[in-house]
């Protein structure tokens, strides 16, 4: 029941927003406040454990512009958190792999190689975001679960401390 007032509430927001638009810079607006609605009401299903409804509203973010570092990172996160760690993969890994990915990219990227078990290449990917950040958690965090991955548990447990 709570799925489906949350679902009707975006969707008369999104029907409400769409016709508003009367120009460029309405449309534009009317954009944000619609992919705010989305991404407000795919934190809402995380929080109440519906990860299938969440993924589902990370997923039109995601389509509606595939290169945004937060679309990407939310997608890839609702995928792995769904199992689709292969799916996961797939969308954040070219963003990893740019000349200048952002900490977030990289981080979520070394934990979808975690889930996958590919621990050296997540290794890899979070040596890169805490490069970035020496006090990035969520880094430091993929980090010590790719040292732990590999067997390397003494480096491991100091970067969890």
């Amino acid at each position: 029941m709570r799925s489906a007032k949350l679902y009707a509430c975006l969707l008369l927001s999104v029907v409400v927003l769409g016709g508003c638009a009367t120009s460029k810079s309405k449309t534009a607006d009317n954009d944000m406040r619609i992919a705010q609605a989305l991404s407000s009401a795919a934190d809402e299903a995380a929080s109440g454990g519906m990860m299938q409804q969440s993924l589902s509203f990370q997923e039109r973010l995601y389509k509606k512009d595939p290169k945004d570092p937060t679309a990407i990172v939310n997608y890839a996160r609702a995928l792995r958190k769904v199992g689709r760690v292969d799916d996961a993969r797939l969308v954040v890994q070219s963003a990893a792999q740019a000349r200048r990915a952002p900490i977030e990219v990289l981080t979520e990227y070394a934990m979808v190689l975690v889930a996958s078990g590919d621990f050296n290449a997540a290794l890899g990917a979070a040596q890169k975001a805490t490069e970035q950040s020496k006090k990035s958690a969520p880094a430091i965090h993929a980090l010590a679960l790719a040292m732990a991955g590999l067997g390397e548990y003494e480096d491991a447990q100091l970067q969890f401390q």
